[in-house]
């Protein structure tokens, strides 16, 4: 999956550099240079989300374009705010409906719904899902034998604790999916995390030092737009 998502992106860069050398000959003077390259990511970013069946990929990078191309008839009439109102509206609803490809209701788990300034702790066997939208909150994971996480967080904030949680074998994966929100992972110092997660304006950091030999592994993957997702070892 990760070299996957490296083909796709090194076409964008690709793209992007070209696209930023035939700018000096103006061809596109009429709407200027840095909208059709940053509108050339944004198209490159739908295809994936399409391939991907990822709502939120799909909805926002169409309002993005709206807006930065806000000039040509109606677009100016529903950009910015109605449109990014109504593609976040649209993720939330389409993923209530149906779910994502990535990360649909098929599985072993259940959703666990998170409340404006609540903290809980639970545990579902061994896969999790989480998810928070215009909201906070705060989620203890305790299994014995961890293997999946689906994260989603919309114009939000959510921390996630790992410190009761065990892998036993194999790789564990936190599916994150973050659109303008932040979520902070807690996870233990023992832990091999690596990321594939694609940063969409967005940033993936990790804080303090993992004391890991190589395992146990967790993969950390999904996207992040305007938004953040931080792993602090503790």
């Amino acid at each position: 999956m990760r070299k996957g998502r490296n083909y796709i992106w090194g076409i964008i860069f690709l793209v992007a550099a070209f696209l930023m050398l035939i700018g000096k000959f103006d061809f596109f003077e009429d709407f200027g240079m840095w909208r059709v390259v940053v509108g050339a990511l944004i198209v490159m970013w739908l295809i994936d989300g399409l391939k991907r069946r990822e709502w939120g990929s799909i909805l926002f990078p169409t309002a993005f374009l709206c807006i930065i191309f806000d000039e040509l008839p109606l677009f100016d009439k529903i950009t910015p705010w109605p449109v990014l109102w109504a593609a976040l509206f649209g993720t939330l609803g389409l993923g209530m409906l149906f779910g994502n490809k990535r990360n649909g209701h098929i599985g072993n788990y259940r959703e666990i719904e998170d409340k404006q300034g609540t903290e809980d702790k639970n545990q579902v066997d061994n896969e999790f899902r989480f998810s928070t939208a215009f909201s906070s909150g705060t989620k203890y994971v305790v299994a014995d034998d961890f293997k999946k996480a689906n994260v989603s967080c919309y114009f939000g904030d959510l921390k996630i604790y790992f410190d009761d949680t065990v892998i036993k074998e194999g790789e564990a994966v936190i599916n994150v999916d973050v659109k303008f929100g932040s979520v902070s992972l807690y996870v233990p110092k023992g832990w091999y995390v690596t990321n594939s997660a694609v940063p969409i304006f967005g940033a993936v950091e990790e804080k303090n030092k993992s004391l890991t030999n190589g395992e146990p592994k967790v993969r950390i993957e999904g996207n992040v737009a305007f938004g953040d997702v931080s792993v602090t070892y503790c």
